[in-house]
């Protein structure tokens, strides 16, 4: 992430993040409140949309857009 735009090192943190709340078991109410209330503050549901305008905002920066299709690939 060292060198990257700001929005694009959030989006990978983001990305990680929802990433690993969505691996999470809810066992029970509390937790599944936790988790929900995680996911809908970290916008999981809009990253597709978040990483499109992304990857055309820095079509030109290989560099950036590389770092933002590797986010995908390493969580997928």
């Amino acid at each position: 992430m060292k060198g990257q735009p700001k929005d694009v090192i959030l989006f990978i943190d983001r990305f990680a993040e929802c990433n690993h709340w969505g691996g999470e078991e809810p066992y029970d109410a509390e937790r599944r409140k936790e988790i929900l209330v995680a996911v809908t503050r970290l916008r999981c549901s809009q990253l597709d949309v978040d990483e499109k305008v992304l990857l055309k905002k820095y079509q030109n920066t290989p560099g950036v857009s590389k770092a933002i299709k590797q986010t995908k690939q390493t969580y997928e």
